[in-house]
């Protein structure tokens, strides 16, 4: 996937007809919707496209199915979620480690690997963090989701995800810490993403989840940090809906690794972010003038 096959991919684009006229703005995100899918395609598999994305693609829960024929809240989170999953896929094709995700695309639900991409545009692009995806060797402890590398220490990563359909409660964020933990290394330094769903993130819901989180460290000097994050959805200009990536960050007090009052482990260095490339700008640097 190269400038050029985009470039070639938007020009032949320009010379389709419309039938009718439409608006700029419509004309825009249609092209955006369409360069999304192409890279999709690209970066994953012509079954990929036809389980997911196809005229008779199966219904996601997470991705949701496009309607063309009505503008709800569930067809604008689908043609955002095309767009977030194909800026990932094209920011994060050359990671090393990159095709284990890749490889479980067509096979597993897409949410928890949505999830796996995610964090790795945290690190990659707000963090400018090194880090790679584990390759899965089949023996419990070595098979981590991502190796971090920070301040000439790793740290390894569990990513775990609270699928839509799973209702909110402390115990299932407990549960998912005790997996996580009973699949990391001993003597090194683990840190847990949790992805959690938007309307968990309320005052009550969240003081339950920071109280579960907070007791779940104290019995372990192993976990450096935990990380929950979860999707926020915006509209603005123009009725357009935006995708976002709220984050909350629990330290470990007993953590080896706790060598500094920061709240976060991997502080934000805003003067050494990695560009990330959105499909905005790919359109604007490629389109035929």
């Amino acid at each position: 996937m190269t400038d050029e096959k985009i470039k070639l991919f938007l020009t032949k684009l320009s010379e389709i007809p419309f039938e009718e006229e439409v608006e700029d703005f419509v004309f825009y995100e249609s092209m955006k919707h369409l360069l999304a899918i192409e890279i999709i395609i690209w970066c994953t598999s012509e079954e990929f496209y036809s389980n997911f994305l196809g005229l008779n693609a199966k219904v996601d829960n997470y991705l949701k199915k496009l309607n063309p024929f009505t503008d709800d809240i569930d067809n604008k989170k689908h043609r955002q979620r095309i767009v977030h999953l194909a800026e990932m896929l094209y920011n994060l094709k050359d990671i090393k480690g990159i095709e284990t995700v890749l490889n479980k695309l067509d096979k597993e639900s897409l949410e928890p690997l949505f999830a796996e991409l995610e964090v790795g545009k945290f690190l990659f692009h707000c963090r400018n963090l090194d880090f790679e995806y584990n390759v899965p060797v089949g023996i419990n402890g070595q098979d981590c989701d991502l190796k971090i590398y920070f301040k000439k220490e790793m740290y390894y990563a569990e990513i775990k995800c609270k699928v839509q359909e799973t209702n909110f409660s402390a115990s299932t964020v407990s549960k998912s810490i005790a997996k996580a933990f009973s699949q990391m290394r001993k003597n090194e330094q683990n840190v847990i993403y949790i992805k959690v769903q938007e309307d968990w993130i309320n005052h009550l819901n969240f003081e339950i989840l920071k109280s579960q989180i907070l007791k779940q460290l104290d019995f372990t000097s192993r976990i450096a940090t935990i990380i929950l994050f979860w999707d926020e959805f915006e509209i603005l200009e123009n009725n357009k809906y935006g995708i976002f990536t709220g984050i909350e960050e629990f330290r470990n007090n007993s953590s080896k690794s706790l060598n500094s009052s920061r709240s976060d482990l991997f502080p934000i260095d805003n003067n050494k972010r990695f560009e990330w490339i959105t499909l905005d700008y790919l359109l604007q640097k490629h389109w035929p003038s």
